[in-house]
């Protein structure tokens, strides 16, 4: 990761679960070498595909760079969310652009309207003023994160006429009740399935890592 690969820029629309398996491990490789390199999690990674762009194909708002064959970058563009991902290597100046550039445009070309979010870590000087100069300004609604004290008593959370259980399997899946999962993913209320629950979401670098605090960047329409 400290070497940049050679060779020309080369890139690439979202070609299938390989695609996915090689970004976890870039972005696993980028936070070897620096916490503010990657923003994501890898195990982000799938949710946010399988899940959050459940509803389009992948192969028109997922795109990869490559010198080489090795990733080099890579973007993806989620509309109703008006959000979009990118990581690249910290020496590849030209790929960073390059994703930027793509994730802007396919934004626009998906019929995006009103501004488009990403996220830079504070302290992260170096996307922030890769993401400035593309037209992006910090947005002042920054992540609140909540914490709450183990010594305190878990409040009671049960509702009048209903039970708790864990799920026993796959089979249950299509039975899930509707819900918002999130704010990332919820572009109207999701049901699970069982494909959508076999999709993995494992970490390959192994552990959850510190994150910095992380402010939301948007780019005006």
């Amino acid at each position: 990761m400290h070497t940049l690969p050679g060779g020309p820029l080369e890139d690439d629309p979202y070609r299938g679960h390989d695609d996915v398996v090689a970004m976890q491990g870039f972005t696993a490789q980028l936070v070897s070498v620096d916490p503010f390199a990657a923003n994501l999690h890898p195990g982000d990674i799938p949710h946010r595909f399988y899940s959050g762009l459940r509803e389009h194909d992948l192969g028109e708002l997922v795109r990869v760079w490559r010198r080489d064959g090795e990733i080099v970058a890579w973007a993806a563009v989620y509309p109703e969310q008006h959000v979009m991902d990118f990581l690249h290597h910290p020496k590849d100046r030209e790929a960073a652009d390059a994703a930027v550039e793509w994730a802007i445009q396919t934004y626009a070309d998906q019929g995006g309207s009103g501004d488009l979010e990403t996220e830079a870590a504070e302290g992260d000087a170096s996307r922030q003023h890769l993401l400035s100069q593309h037209g992006f300004a910090e947005s002042g609604n920054p992540y609140v994160v909540t914490r709450r004290p183990l010594s305190d008593q878990v409040p009671d959370i049960s509702s009048p006429g209903y039970t708790v259980r864990a799920v026993t399997g796959l089979h249950e899946a299509a039975a899930l009740p509707r819900c918002t999962i999130t704010r990332f993913a919820g572009n109207g209320p999701k049901r699970a399935t069982d494909v959508g629950c076999r999709h993995p979401t494992t970490n390959p670098s192994g552990s959850w890592w510190w994150r910095p605090p992380t402010d939301r960047w948007r780019r005006s329409a």
